[in-house]
């Protein structure tokens, strides 16, 4: 869950350098094409996503360039490892007629990675969410006969191999650390069916490491699994962004939200640096819509706007920067879905900020955690 609907994913189609390049600056992509920034590589050089079925890759030298033909029903995530070299993604194979993980790498395109052995639903084998780092394990989830999916990795020389799921349920991998340690996810609830946030260490067993009642997802991981974020939907409150780093800590919504009707956050990703990303909100009913935002142990949550304008960035008057997808390893680099004011049509949008935000997880330890909001789960 990003906030965004299915079809809201990547198109890149203007020049992205790196920070120390730019020193900082903000690119609107493609106005009016309902896209959102997915992913970027750890030094902001490589981009890559979906958008309308169709997979692109994006690089200073080339710019937005379709690695794939257009596949509305199957094809509408994208990972991409460290040197951008390696994109993961799902579609139907030619061969087979049926919808598979795929992995592409550049002069050869296209392999695909197939299913379980027990052959899958339908016309669905399996569909991959993330890539790790080196481009080496795949992750995604995979479907079995009786319509139950299971999260997988997969690697060129293990094949696909099952992280386990619920009795009666399903479970996905989400997200994959760049050093392949850990894949994080959901692992739905056998009483409620409800999904909850797993993890999978070093291809341990599940850890529904909120706890074992706790609804939600897992959404990201830091590049060394040792921060993981989403969200924990909370009884009396709804979904609350959190941050876990053995403890986990919720980091509230949004000060221009809380006194409005039913205010939420997600969290979508973090930085190396501890900066967390995603969006906050109340119910775009009651006129109270979604916001991106930023949160580092300094300032807490703040909007999207915010943060950029303080690091020396100006946004387009007539863009609302409705969320934030994906983020550098280096948090210096920001990419998500924004809705222009005037035409009420979707954009996408990357910005880059040239001093990264001092956010790390060292100085969390040594007293920053004082200004995160704890709220005690229900």
């Amino acid at each position: 869950m990003y906030g965004l609907s299915k079809s809201c994913f990547v198109v890149l189609g203007a020049c992205l350098l790196t920070s120390s390049a730019l020193g900082g600056g903000f690119y609107d992509f493609m106005p009016g094409s309902g896209t959102a920034v997915f992913n970027i590589t750890p030094d902001g050089q490589v981009a890559t996503g979906v958008a309308d079925g169709v997979v692109y890759r994006w690089t200073a030298a080339t710019g937005a360039v379709a690695i794939s033909g257009a596949d509305w029903n199957n094809t509408f995530t994208a990972g991409l490892s460290n040197d951008g070299n390696t994109i993961v993604s799902s579609m139907v194979n030619p061969a087979s007629g049926k919808q598979e993980g795929a992995v592409w790498h550049p002069g050869s395109g296209w392999s695909f990675i197939g299913g379980f052995a027990d052959g899958g639903v339908d016309d669905s084998l399996s569909t991959a969410y993330d890539v790790s780092g080196d481009g080496s394990q795949v992750v995604g989830l995979a479907w079995h006969p009786n319509y139950r999916a299971e999260g997988f990795s997969w690697t060129q020389g293990g094949g696909m191999v099952g992280l386990g799921r619920p009795a009666i349920q399903s479970s996905r991998a989400s997200a994959i650390s760049r050093d392949g340690s850990t894949v994080v996810g959901f692992y739905e609830s056998d009483t409620q069916g409800v999904r909850q946030p797993v993890r999978w260490v070093n291809g341990g067993t599940p850890d529904l490491f909120l706890g074992e009642s706790e609804s939600g997802e897992a959404m990201k991981t830091n590049s060394d699994g040792s921060v993981i974020v989403g969200y924990n939907w909370q009884d009396g409150v709804g979904s609350r962004a959190f941050m876990y780093d053995g403890t986990v800590h919720y980091l509230g919504v949004l000060p221009e939200h809380e006194s409005n009707f039913d205010p939420r956050s997600i969290a979508n990703a973090v930085s190396d640096n501890g900066i967390v990303v995603g969006w906050s909100g109340g119910d775009p009913f009651w006129g109270d819509p979604e916001e991106g935002f930023v949160w580092t142990a300094q300032d807490g949550m703040i909007n999207a706007h915010s943060y950029l304008a303080a690091h020396g960035v100006t946004v387009p008057g007539n863009l609302l920067l409705n969320t934030i997808t994906s983020i550098s390893a280096d948090g210096t680099t920001f990419g998500g879905q924004a809705t222009d004011l005037n035409t009420f049509q979707a954009s996408s949008w990357i910005a880059t900020v040239p001093v990264p935000e001092p956010a790390s997880m060292a100085v969390l330890g040594l007293g920053a955690l004082a200004l995160l909001r704890r709220r005690k789960r229900a």
